[in-house]
């Protein structure tokens, strides 16, 4: 019998990262880099591109993923946003009011 332990087996990894800071960006875009910003420019170091993807925020917040373009998900203090999809880029805007935006990937 083999024994499977929470991070072995069924996908999951051990390769998890999360960073969170403040964040006041101009705009319901999205589209400022977050890799830009102090706090979260060593994001994607640990996991490459991620798996699964949370966002918090302390207020609203607009994030768009894999590139401007893309349909823009607002994230508020009562709806974090999160998903099971590769994520190798995110862009931000918070309509320029300060938001304590964590973000949680995955490998």
């Amino acid at each position: 019998m083999v024994v499977i332990g929470p991070n072995q087996g069924l996908g999951k990894s051990d390769k998890y990262e999360w960073k969170s800071a403040s964040v006041n960006v101009a705009g319901t875009s999205g589209n400022t880099n977050l890799k830009s910003i102090p706090g979260f420019t060593t994001l994607f170091n640990k996991v490459g591109v991620a798996r699964k993807i949370r966002v918090e925020s302390s207020a609203t917040a607009y994030v768009t993923l894999n590139g401007t373009g893309n349909d823009v998900i607002t994230v508020t203090a009562t709806t974090p946003f999160e998903a099971e999809m590769s994520v190798s880029s995110i862009g931000i805007s918070t309509g320029g009011s300060a938001s304590t935006v964590t973000v949680k990937l995955f490998a």
